[in-house]
């Protein structure tokens, strides 16, 4: 009897890390990273904050390395999701929610609502400026 508890214990736990390694795939496979998994940590901080509330009619205008506050307060739950920066977030419906991106590479990039299937917003993100390196005239 002891033997066989052993084996059915064995038999399940190789099952649960079958279907783990399976759902693991999966995500990959359709492009989608897992809202719990670390992201890469950024190269640089944040230089300015750019804010805005959605849904935002025009582009959200930000440089490289800007911080992106977006306020938004959906009617429904969904997903928000950047695809090019691979971020997705669920929001809860009727709550006020603050989601923070950094913008990491310059481009036009939509955010976009998964279940709705709607643009909320457009994030157009600039080169980085660069620095002066003059001094103040007097």
């Amino acid at each position: 009897m002891l033997a066989f508890r052993l084996v059915f214990l064995i038999a399940m736990v190789a099952g649960l890390l079958t279907a783990i390694a399976v759902s693991s795939s999966d995500r990959e496979a359709n492009g989608r990273a897992s809202t719990t998994a670390p992201l890469p940590p950024a190269t640089f901080a944040a230089t300015r904050s750019v804010e805005a509330k959605l849904p935002h009619d025009g582009p959200i205008d930000a440089d490289v390395g800007d911080m992106v506050v977006l306020r938004f307060t959906p009617k429904q739950s969904d997903v928000l999701e950047l695809d090019a920066f691979g971020f997705e977030q669920g929001i809860a419906g009727d709550v006020a929610t603050v989601v923070r991106i950094v913008a990491a590479r310059p481009g036009t990039f939509e955010l976009r609502l998964r279940g709705a299937e709607k643009t909320v917003a457009t994030l157009k993100i600039a080169p980085r400026k660069p620095l002066s390196g003059g001094t103040a005239a007097s």
